[in-house]
C-alpha cells in the first residue's frame, strides 16, 4: 500500500464521521473491517466528541461463556492491535493522534472484500430495487443474482445475498410484530418521509380509535391535476372480514386508461364519512373540484357532494340505475321484452329536453307506470342521470362507474403499468391512417393514440353524412344535416369569423373531441385542420408536460427512491463498461484503479460539503448497514473504495495529491 493513502498522526479532519469514513475506505482496499470502539464526550455538553478509537474488527478476544448445549461459533477475535484514535483540538478540527498499521492477522484478497461487515452497505437505491422486486413476488436469490449479473458479479455489490434476505426480512419481521393500526400509521408515514408530497389523514372516534382513513401519493396527486376533470367514486368493494369499504376515488387519463386520485377506508356511509372524505380530498388536491362526479344512488353520498361539491355536477351511475330498475321493476322487465331497451333510450338517446319527457311518458303510460314511487322518485332525479342533461358538462364519455367496478378487481395488479405500455406504443408506433387526408395526418400527431381512433371513426361517419338545410346570417350558419338515409337531423352551427363550432348531440362538451356532423361542416369550409379550441389538452400525447404543485407549494416528484434507482443502474452499467475494457491492458487497470479512487473522495463531497456539522441521522439515510447490529453513531456512508480486483496492490504506482473536502493527503508523509 502507497503511503500517501496511508492515514498518519497528525492527518486532520473536518468532522468525526469524515475519519471514520476515510479510514473505512483505507481498510477496504487494504482487506480489514473495522468498527467504532470507545469514544469519550465532553463533560460540558454530553455529545461532543473529544476523542474516538476506530480498531479492526478482529481486536480483543471473545469472551468465555459455557458452551454445553449451545452451538459453538467460530472465534472472530485475535487480540488485533490495528487501530486508528482521532482527537479534538481548539479549533474544533480532529486529527489522527495515534496509528497502528500492523496486523496479527491475514487479511483479505480483493475479491473477498465485499464479505468484510463494515464493506458491505445496502444503499438506498439497491433497497428500493429490492423491496420493489419483492412486492413483485420474485425471490431473494433471484432478486440478488439480478443485481449481481448487472454490475458484472456479486463481489462487485458491496453486499451479500444475506444482507438483502436480512433486511427484507427484518421488514417483514416488523410489520408481523406490530399491530394492524401501528402497522398501517407506521407505513403512511415511512411513504411520507420517502416523498413529502405523500398525503394522508386519519379520523378518529370517541374512543380514539381510527375510523376513517384517507391517503394519496404523489402520482395520484399528479394525476388529479392533470386528469382531475371527472371522476368516479364507489364504495361497493370491502376490503376485509369486517366489510369495511374501500372507496376508491378514480379517473382516466389521456389513453381513456384508470388512473387513481385516492384511496379511502371508510368506517361506514353515513354522510358524515363521506363530509370528511371529500372535505380531505379537496385539502390535499389544493380545493380543485371536478366537474362532474359519478357514484351510486347512495342519499348519503348525494347529501356530502351537494354540500363539499356544490357546483361539482353529480351523475349518477347508468349501470347502477339500470340495476335498479331491474331490482323494482322486475315484473315489467319479465312481461315486456322491449322494456329494457325503452328504458336505456329513455337513459341516452335524447338531445332536447322535451323529447325525453315525452318518451318518458309514454313510457309510463304503455306499461300502467304512472303511479309507480320508484319510477317517480327516479324521474325526480332525472338531472343526475338522463343523457339530455349531461351531453353539456364534460365527462370525458364516462357514463358509469365501472372504472371503479374495473379497479377493484385488479386491486392487486399495477393498473399503473398499462399507462407505460400505452406510452411506449405511442412513441414507438403510429396507427394507420384509413384516409390520407391532413385532418387525420394532424389529429394522430397529436392525440393519444386511443382517442385519435375515436376521432377517426368520427371521420369516417362525416363522409356518410349530407347536408338538408343552411340558414345564412353572416357570419353565422345553421345547417341541418343526417347520416344519408336516415331521418334523424342534428343542428350545427358555424361562425365563419371566429371558427367557432358546435352541434345539438354536445358531443364536444361531453366527450372532448368533435362529432361527425360538426367535421362535415368543417369539410364544407375548407377547414383541413381541427381547430386549436377544439383540441382538448388532456387528450394529447402532450398532456403530462409540466410540473405540478401540492398544497403545500412544493413541486412533486412521484418517486424520489425510484429516481435514485434509475440513477444507480445507469451509473453502475456505465462504470462495469469502462472497467470491463480497461481490464484488458494491465497499464489502463492501474489508470482506472487510481481514477476510481479520486473519484469516490470527489463523489463524498457533495455529501459532506453540503453541511460540515450535519448530524448522524443524515449519513444514516444517505445509505444503510445490514451487516451488523450499529448504533447511531456506526450508521455514517462509508466509501466503497473501488479498484480492479486483478491488479496485485503492491504494484500499483504512487498516487498523485489527493484533495478531499477538508482532507489534504500530501504526497509525501512524514509518517505512517
Amino acid at each position: 500500500m502507497e503511503k500517501n493513502l496511508t492515514p498518519y498522526v497528525g492527518m486532520e479532519f473536518e468532522i468525526e464521521e469524515v475519519a471514520y469514513m476515510y479510514y473505512n475506505m483505507y481498510t477496504g482496499y487494504i482487506g480489514f473491517s473495522i468498527r467504532k470502539s470507545w469514544a469519550n464526550k465532553s463533560k460540558v455538553d454530553g455529545t461532543t466528541i473529544l476523542s474516538r478509537k476506530f480498531c479492526c474488527f478482529k481486536e480483543g478476544f471473545k469472551k468465555q461463556v459455557e458452551c454445553e448445549g449451545k452451538k459453538i461459533r467460530k472465534d472472530l477475535r485475535v487480540g488485533c492491535n490495528a487501530q486508528m484514535i482521532i482527537g479534538r483540538q481548539e479549533n474544533g478540527k480532529y486529527y489522527v493522534t495515534f496509528f497502528e498499521e500492523q496486523h496479527n492477522h491475514q487479511v483479505v484478497t480483493p475479491r473477498s472484500r465485499h464479505k468484510l461487515p463494515s464493506q458491505r452497505k445496502i444503499t438506498i437505491a439497491h433497497a428500493a430495487e429490492a423491496e420493489i422486486a419483492k412486492n413483485s413476488g420474485i425471490r431473494q436469490k433471484l432478486i440478488f443474482d439480478f443485481m449481481s449479473e448487472r454490475v458484472g458479479g456479486r463481489e462487485n455489490l458491496g453486499f451479500t445475498l444475506k444482507d438483502i434476505s436480512n433486511h427484507l426480512q427484518s421488514k417483514r419481521m416488523r410489520e408481523m410484530r406490530e399491530g394492524e393500526a401501528y402497522t398501517l400509521i407506521h407505513y403512511l408515514e415511512k411513504k411520507k418521509s420517502d416523498n413529502p408530497s405523500f398525503f394522508y389523514l386519519l379520523q378518529y372516534d370517541a374512543e380514539g380509535q381510527i375510523a376513517n382513513i384517507f391517503w394519496a401519493d404523489p402520482k395520484m396527486v399528479i394525476d388529479y391535476a392533470l386528469f382531475g376533470d371527472v371522476v368516479c367514486f364507489d364504495t361497493t368493494y370491502r376490503i376485509n372480514n369486517v366489510n369495511r369499504p374501500c372507496a376508491p376515488i378514480i379517473g382516466v387519463n389521456h389513453h381513456k386508461e384508470t388512473v387513481v386520485f385516492g384511496v379511502a377506508l371508510l368506517y361506514d356511509e353515513t354522510t358524515a364519512s363521506f363530509e370528511w372524505l371529500f372535505t380531505t380530498f379537496l385539502e390535499v388536491m389544493k380545493g380543485k373540484k371536478p366537474l362532474t362526479i359519478f357514484t351510486d344512488q347512495d342519499a348519503a353520498m348525494a347529501k356530502a357532494i351537494a354540500r363539499v361539491f356544490p357546483e361539482t355536477y353529480h351523475r349518477i351511475c347508468s349501470w347502477h340505475l339500470f340495476q335498479n330498475a331491474l331490482k323494482h321493476l322486475g315484473h315489467i322487465f319479465k312481461g315486456s321484452n322491449k322494456f329494457g331497451a325503452e328504458f336505456k333510450s329513455c337513459m341516452h338517446d335524447f338531445e332536447y329536453e322535451e323529447d325525453f319527457i315525452h318518451s318518458w311518458n309514454t313510457l309510463l303510460e304503455k306499461h300502467k307506470l304512472q303511479d309507480n314511487k320508484w319510477c317517480l322518485d327516479t324521474f325526480q332525479e332525472r338531472r343526475k342521470w338522463a343523457m339530455v342533461y349531461g351531453r353539456h358538462t364534460f365527462s370525458a364519455g364516462i357514463r358509469s362507474t365501472q372504472l371503479c367496478e374495473s379497479f377493484n378487481s385488479r386491486m392487486k395488479y399495477d393498473v399503473r403499468y398499462q399507462e407505460l405500455e400505452s406510452n411506449y406504443e405511442m412513441s414507438q408506433l403510429k396507427l394507420a391512417l384509413k384516409m390520407n387526408v391532413p385532418i387525420l395526418r394532424n389529429a394522430r400527431d397529436i392525440y393519444t393514440s386511443k382517442i385519435f381512433d375515436l376521432f377517426q371513426q368520427e371521420y369516417e361517419k362525416s363522409l356518410g353524412i349530407v347536408v338538408k338545410t343552411c340558414i345564412e346570417s353572416p357570419p353565422l350558419y345553421e345547417y341541418k344535416v343526417c347520416v344519408y338515409e336516415l331521418q334523424r337531423e342534428h343542428k350545427v352551427t358555424f361562425n365563419s369569423k371566429s371558427k367557432r363550432i358546435g352541434c345539438c348531440c354536445m358531443s364536444f362538451e361531453f366527450v372532448g373531441y368533435l362529432c361527425s356532423h360538426a367535421l362535415k361542416v368543417l369539410d364544407i369550409w375548407n377547414i383541413k385542420l381541427v381547430p386549436s379550441q377544439y383540441m382538448l389538452n388532456r387528450w394529447t400525447k402532450h398532456a403530462r408536460e409540466g410540473c405540478v404543485v401540492d398544497y403545500k407549494g412544493r413541486i412533486v416528484i412521484e418517486d424520489p427512491r425510484q429516481v435514485v434507482s434509475n440513477r444507480s443502474k445507469d451509473l453502475s452499467r456505465n462504470a462495469v463498461t469502462v472497467a470491463s475494457r480497461a481490464a484488458e491492458y494491465e497499464d489502463a487497470s492501474i489508470f482506472f484503479v487510481r481514477k476510481m479512487v479520486e473519484l469516490s473522495l470527489e463523489v463524498e463531497k457533495f455529501f459532506t460539503k453540503a453541511n460540515k456539522n450535519v448530524d448522524d441521522g443524515y449519513f444514516n439515510s444517505m445509505a444503510m448497514n445490514s451487516s451488523q447490529s450499529v448504533d447511531n453513531n456506526d450508521a455514517f456512508t462509508s466509501v466503497i473504495f473501488m479498484c480492479d480486483l486483478s491488479v496485485d496492490k503492491t504494484s500499483c504506482p504512487t498516487y498523485p495529491n489527493i484533495q478531499y473536502g477538508m482532507i489534504t493527503i500530501p504526497q509525501t508523509t512524514g509518517a505512517s
